[in-house]
């Protein structure tokens, strides 16, 4: 990361003498005029920006650092070398969110918990499982359940066949 200021921070105007800076994920914020006479309190209070880090552990592979048992990474996440870069990276599984590096390491999310995060559409109910969610609808009802599968009547037919 590189942190500078244009032509030494010799152009800021007399009324605005500070400057900030701030690490945050791409795209996240965009700076507009608006922002010059914003004051650091209304940042501090209200601003809100998610941060990304990308960072790698160590000067070696995940093979050696699993080889000689010194890898970081917690439950639920893999070791993965980032192309490029010196060093491995740990990373939580698909459908688990935390920090891999520190224990208890990456949790499940509860898709079920949040509408968003789940395919499930009513009648059918959500059940969460370890790394994902299933839909599941009420007995006599049949599909998936899903948005593009959804639960709908069983049909019974009865078949009347005649032996001659």
């Amino acid at each position: 990361m590189e942190v500078s200021s244009f032509k030494n921070h010799t152009k800021a105007v007399t009324f605005n003498p500070c400057s900030s800076a701030a690490v945050v994920a791409n795209d996240a914020f965009v700076f507009s005029a608006a922002n010059i006479s914003t004051t650091a309190e209304e940042y501090r209070s209200g601003l809100r920006v998610p941060v990304v880090l990308n960072r790698t552990i160590a000067h070696r592979s995940c093979h050696v650092a699993e080889t000689d048992q010194t890898v970081l990474c917690k439950e639920n996440s893999d070791c993965t070398d980032p192309p490029g870069e010196i060093g491995y990276r740990c990373q939580c599984w698909t459908g688990y969110e935390g920090n891999p590096y520190i224990d208890p390491g990456c949790q499940d999310i509860d898709e079920c918990s949040v509408p968003e995060l789940n395919n499930c559409k009513k009648p059918a109910a959500c059940k969460n499982n370890n790394g994902g969610h299933q839909c599941k609808c009420p007995l006599g009802l049949c599909g998936a359940g899903t948005n593009s599968d959804l639960c709908v009547p069983t049909i019974w037919l009865t078949v009347n066949a005649a032996v001659a």
